[in-house]
């Protein structure tokens, strides 16, 4: 009985939220453009190559023959390399979202106009569809979680929202088709199979193919993969060998690809770790964290109550898991503390650390349980007071959903230009507009 009524709720929650993510008015594009344009090449020619393609307002000749860190430039996310004009971000995406592309193809709707002529506003709207369904998708596995954590139907739908709809899920990676779209339920995904790991079910080929896809769609993920690698070696080591393998078949596939496209092991765009600066994140940390248009603590509030909670219930939460998902949080801070655009471009919030999310999640998931059970004094006024942390972060990330003036936000402050604006408490991002 529990787990029909469960059924109907995820497919439920699935719903709503495709509605809510789709009708949200906020729609960028920016580092995805020609994402889906790369996608349907690899659909129609089996190349990336966008030669063949009429963008308007391009000259390839103009383009470099490889890219490093974005540059505020008209055609920044494309380089001209081998004779080929190619996607200079991640091609992760783009090939995670082929069958999306082909059944819209095989509707006759697709980013390219009269077979040859680049169209952005197609690209914009179908690339919202996708990542709307996207972290749809996410906010099911979300509602999993909590089922997995042996939460009850309500607190496992109070998760899911507060996951979904209270963080940069649907302010970020529900606009458009970011790296962070994909790398997000992907994330979730490994965290419900490590949920379900300590149930006794090691699915660890699947654990190493989704963090392999992860590393392909965001580089970023490196974080990931070694917290996951470690822990699975030290608590499942009967399945560390079938991870291994499955993790390094496709981490091969994937340099091979590589060689063959961009003549490189790794790309460009994965050397930008290049650029990383410790001496940096003691700096920046504080602006990632805390600062009123960029700061995670700010714009997803319910962090803090998660965080006293794991630290109440210490000794009795699975010390393992938390453990892990506090070890990726840590370091995925450190790295966007490290990065030299450690802002996000233009961007609402800390979308850097939309990746963090599923991990929250989880350790929400854990605090929760913990919660549901304890008869203290006080559970009337921590659940009260998370109630309204809740709210908060929902009215803080809808509105970056739904309002224009929080994109133009970027651009009346010129963030690139001086990135010290987020921490301007006079004119911060989330009461743009109001």
């Amino acid at each position: 009985m529990r787990s029909e009524l469960a059924g109907r709720v995820r497919l439920l929650i699935f719903f709503v939220c495709f509605v809510v993510f789709f009708i949200s008015p906020v729609t960028v594009l920016s580092d995805s453009k020609f994402a889906l344009l790369t996608a349907e090449c690899l659909l129609k020619d089996h190349t990336p190559s966008l030669s063949r393609f009429e963008i308007p307002g391009l000259d390839p000749r103009a383009l470099p023959a490889r890219r490093f860190l974005p540059r505020p430039e008209k055609f920044y996310q494309l380089v001209h390399h081998g004779g080929r004009v190619l996607y200079a971000y991640p091609h992760g995406s783009s090939f995670l979202s082929l069958p999306f592309v082909a059944v819209l193809d095989a509707f006759g709707v697709s980013p390219v106009r009269n077979g040859r002529i680049y169209d952005p506003v197609a690209e914009a709207l179908l690339e919202k569809l996708l990542a709307s369904l996207l972290m749809a998708a996410t906010a099911s596995l979300f509602f999993e979680i909590g089922i997995h954590a042996r939460l009850s139907v309500v607190w496992s739908v109070i998760l899911a929202a507060g996951g979904t709809f209270g963080s940069q899920i649907w302010s970020s990676a529900s606009r458009t088709l970011w790296s962070q779209t994909w790398e997000a339920l992907l994330a979730t995904c490994v965290v419900l199979l490590l949920l379900r790991a300590n149930e006794g079910s090691v699915r660890s080929c699947w654990i190493g193919v989704l963090l392999g896809w992860m590393f392909f769609v965001r580089p970023t993920a490196v974080v990931s993969i070694l917290g996951v690698t470690l822990y699975l070696w030290l608590f499942y080591r009967q399945a560390f060998a079938s991870y291994m393998s499955m993790l390094l078949v496709w981490m091969l596939i994937f340099v091979i690809y590589w060689l063959k496209i961009f003549g490189q092991v790794l790309p460009d765009y994965y050397h930008q770790g290049d650029f990383l600066k410790l001496t940096h994140a003691a700096v920046v940390l504080p602006a990632i964290l805390i600062s009123p248009s960029r700061g995670l603590l700010i714009f997803v509030p319910t962090i803090p109550m998660a965080v006293y909670l794991l630290a109440r219930y210490w000794k009795v939460v699975d010390h393992r898991i938390a453990l892990l998902a506090v070890g990726i949080i840590c370091g995925n801070l450190l790295v966007v503390a490290c990065y030299p655009i450690w802002w996000g471009g233009w961007s609402y919030g800390p979308r850097l650390l939309t990746g963090t999310i599923p991990w929250f999640v989880l350790l929400g998931a854990l605090d929760c349980h913990c919660l549901a059970s304890d008869d203290i004094r006080c559970r009337p006024i921590l659940l009260w007071f998370g109630f309204a942390l809740l709210l908060l972060s929902v009215t803080i990330n809808g509105w970056g959903a739904i309002s224009w003036k929080t994109v133009l936000w970027n651009k009346e402050v010129a963030v690139d230009r001086f990135p010290d604006m987020v921490w301007n408490w006079r004119y911060p991002q989330f009461l743009a507009g109001l």
